[in-house]
């Protein structure tokens, strides 16, 4: 039984689903009917990762959880507060437009409980080319090595140096 009624006609939901309320009067007979609808409702949602880095032009899937599981309406809304910023569909597959900062919401249809997201898009490095290709050095002489970053506009140009040991392929052979 998903509801039961005492003699006073209050109703208690029991478990999700529906059942029909009727009430009989004792004289006549006469019968009048309701149809209830018991749901169980949304008490928490969630959304990850609950902040992100993201490539312009890329695309990151978000994950929503609801509470309980096995609530009767999972229904969920996603919105970007910047769209100029990030977008996303309602999947909840963010794409990064241009760079900035934005949140990602999700809300529940039912209940309208909410979960945000925030979204860094940065402009990603696409390429590294350095001032030569070749150099030959006297002991102890020094060069100054320039690294540049393309787009000009990458959020992030830093570099990390480091030398490794070259050996040729005419040292390295044994006569």
């Amino acid at each position: 039984t998903n509801a039961i009624v005492n003699s006073s006609g209050v109703v208690t939901a029991v478990s999700a689903g529906s059942a029909i309320i009727r009430a009989t009067s004792v004289s006549g007979n006469l019968t009048a009917t309701c149809t209830l609808t018991i749901t169980i409702p949304v008490t928490s949602i969630s959304i990850s990762p609950i902040s992100f880095n993201l490539n312009m032009g890329s695309t990151k899937p978000l994950t929503v959880a609801i509470l309980p599981s096995n609530a009767t309406n999972k229904s969920v809304s996603w919105s970007s507060t910047n769209t100029a910023v990030a977008t996303v569909d309602s999947l909840g597959l963010v794409s990064g437009i241009s760079a900035g900062s934005t949140m990602i919401r999700v809300q529940a249809v039912d209940g309208g409980l909410m979960a945000t997201s925030t979204a860094m898009i940065t402009v990603g490095v696409q390429s590294v080319t350095l001032n030569t290709l070749n150099l030959s050095l006297l002991k102890g002489a020094t060069f100054q090595a320039i690294a540049t970053i393309t787009p000009s506009n990458a959020t992030n140009k830093t570099v990390s140096w480091r030398s490794e040991e070259h050996t040729s392929e005419l040292q390295s052979r044994q006569y």
